[in-house]
């Protein structure tokens, strides 16, 4: 199994925060220069990316102080490792170039089986 892009765990703990889905956890790192930056800002910094207002800012303040959704993220990676399912994000050089024309925009992807012959029944999970 490839090995995983070292920012997949905070990107599925940044997906993890109430409110913030693909596009909005695009914008937090586009702005931030990473997940893990985007979950350790500031949060008068977060106020000031595009689309993302006091209640974004507060519950990634949350997720900071309690460091539940690193702590659920940690655990889908490890889940994912048990059950053999390959995550990509779309950061991984190796990510399914059908999925990144998919219209949804979403930013990982998982499978179990070949990647070649499974790639149209690959599940894109925001």
């Amino acid at each position: 199994m490839a090995e995983l892009n070292p920012d997949a765990l905070y990107l599925i703990a940044l997906l993890g925060v109430e409110g913030v889905g693909p596009s909005k956890a695009r914008a937090l790192m586009a702005y931030c220069g990473s997940a893990r930056a985007a979950l350790e800002a500031p949060q008068m910094r977060l106020l000031k990316v595009p689309d993302v207002g006091e209640k974004i800012a507060a519950a990634i303040g949350r997720a900071q102080k309690t460091g539940d959704v690193l702590r659920a993220a940690e655990a889908e990676l490890a889940w994912c490792t048990r059950e053999g399912i390959r995550l990509w994000t779309l950061f991984d050089a190796d990510y399914p170039e059908a999925l990144k024309a998919e219209p949804s925009g979403q930013s990982r992807g998982v499978t179990s089986g070949q990647v070649e012959a499974a790639c149209s029944q690959i599940p894109s999970v925001p």
